[in-house]
């Protein structure tokens, strides 16, 4: 839903004299917390203004806009339901209540709601926006695209739909003309890094080194960096490559984006100390001693934070553009040893099951959320999953990260008393890489255990989303970026069976052969 849909009724609500002085503040509290992307604290200032007044339909309106921005859209239903009873004339409303309904799952609803605000009032662009949204989950990208275009066509400098007109032409295939659209974005929308990140992600998955690197440096990170050394973006100090001999020189990098960012990166660190130079880093702090056992810098520091404390430090995901990395060969992963005590005591834990061990993650990244592009979020479908691990051989391995109750019985429900539970051991990663050590394969989503599996040596079988992941590239059967690795996609429709069932074959050839 778009962000600032709760704002407009700020000076509705200012000017209204006759708000008792407590339930003004509150109302004004609420109003400033939503804007400051604070819904938990607007949901509590907006209940204790409900209870004061509780049949206001803007504010029930603004505590239904506070939980979906929770991703609680379930519970957001009945206030905006409730609101919409009290004054039926308010596109808003309707086009809240469609979001809300789109998110839960009923969609053909959410498109009657949304289709109804922009009945009331057809200049709601936010409205047409999450129309096309809608659309989008029925599959119906004619029409998604009818009304991404309608926006546009009004406002040209319209960032998210930029974004999501761009993403659907990738996923169904369309690369080039998705390019395109970012292009023309850029052109309408020059002072938005949002989307040149975003072309840097597809340039990158295509494997245009050059152009990809310089815009990935667009990504928010990287600015708020900036922001905080008060340099533009295109500051020589952060800017101007590297030469090609460091003799002497002790450089400084440090980690700001996730653990598989950080494992990524890593691996460009040796082209600095082949150039002569020291390389000292600060890393997250749970892979602070796997990184130091790797040798791979020359002295390493916990980052307590992901943006570095001075100007001193270079960003991990600068270094490709800074190295001119389009001219090297792809480096190879960093390798980690898993420490033999935790081998051992893994080793005791894994006895008694069958072979082979096979490790399960279907689900990967932060869940999307409303306005934020820049959340990478890897998901494949969980009947389709479960499908699929019927036919794997072998002890099924739960490594999914936080896995649901009802999906860990599920599994077991499916495939028997062979699937165990070992998802616990994400929190420790020390554990988590002896265990990836003495597994015999793995099947998932792309996730820091698969960064691991990479720093260990081995493969996996990797199911990629659409998504433009340029770590996994756009195509083909493998990556450069993780040699051994076994890639099956999404199909552009959004499907999986036809992955899955390739990563089902692939593995059973290879235990067929033993």
């Amino acid at each position: 839903m778009r962000p600032s849909l709760a704002l407009r009724c700020s000076g509705c609500f200012s000017r209204n004299k006759s708000v008792l002085p407590s339930l003004r503040s509150l109302i004004e509290t609420a109003l400033r917390q939503l804007d400051d992307d604070q819904p938990e604290a607007a949901e509590k200032s907006l209940r204790a203004a409900l209870a004061i007044n509780p049949r206001d339909d803007q504010l029930l309106n603004l505590l239904g806009v506070s939980l979906i921005r929770q991703q609680r859209e379930e519970e957001a239903i009945e206030p905006l339901r409730k609101a919409i009873s009290l004054n039926r004339r308010d596109a808003e409303y309707h086009n809240a209540l469609g979001c809300a309904l789109r998110n839960t799952g009923h969609v053909d609803e959410g498109i009657e709601s949304l289709q109804r605000a922009l009945k009331l009032e057809p200049e709601l662009h936010g409205a047409r926006f999450n129309l096309g949204q809608a659309f989008q989950y029925q599959r119906d990208f004619v029409q998604a695209e009818r009304l991404f275009r309608e926006v546009l066509a009004r406002r040209p400098d319209d960032v998210e739909t930029v974004n999501a007109l761009a993403a659907q032409q990738w996923q169904l295939g369309d690369y080039e003309e998705s390019l395109r659209t970012l292009r023309q974005g850029i052109e309408n929308a020059p002072a938005s890094g949002d989307l040149r990140f975003v072309l840097g992600e597809k340039l990158l998955a295509l494997g245009r080194w050059e152009e990809g690197w310089y815009h990935y440096l667009w990504r928010v990170n990287r600015h708020g960096f900036l922001r905080k050394l008060g340099l533009p973006f295109d500051s020589p100090e952060m800017m101007t490559p590297f030469p090609q001999r460091l003799d002497g020189a002790t450089l400084k990098v440090h980690a700001e984006q996730g653990i598989g960012d950080d494992l990524y990166f890593l691996r460009f660190v040796p082209y600095l100390r082949q150039r002569g130079a020291r390389v000292e880093g600060a890393v997250t702090p749970r892979l602070v001693d796997m990184v130091r056992r790797s040798g791979v810098l020359d002295a390493i520091e916990p980052a307590p934070e992901r943006i570095p404390p001075n100007a001193g430090y270079r960003l991990l995901g600068d270094l490709p553009y800074l190295l001119h990395a389009a001219a090297l060969p792809i480096p190879g992963p960093i390798r980690f040893a898993p420490l033999s005590d935790q081998m051992t005591e893994i080793a005791a834990r894994l006895a008694l099951l069958n072979r082979p061990l096979i490790g399960l993650t279907w689900r990967a990244g932060t869940g999307p959320e409303a306005g934020n592009r820049n959340v990478l979020y890897k998901e494949v479908k969980f009947a389709d999953f479960v499908g699929m691990a019927k036919s794997l051989p072998g002890t099924l391995l739960v490594l999914q990260r936080n896995p649901k109750a009802e999906e860990v019985r599920a599994l077991g429900e499916a495939c028997g008393e062979r699937v165990v539970d070992v998802s616990a051991l994400n929190a420790d990663l020390e554990a988590m890489l002896a265990l990836l050590a003495q597994i015999d394969d793995y099947v998932g989503v792309s996730n820091t255990n698969m960064h691991l599996m990479a720093a260990l040596g081995r493969g996996a079988s990797v199911l990629v989303s659409r998504l433009a992941e340029f770590r996994w590239m756009a195509e083909g059967a493998e990556s450069p970026w993780f040699p051994g690795f076994r890639v099956y996609r999404q199909r552009p429709d959004g499907t999986w069976m036809t992955g899955l069932s390739a990563a089902i074959k692939g593995i059973a050839e290879i235990y067929l052969r033993h």
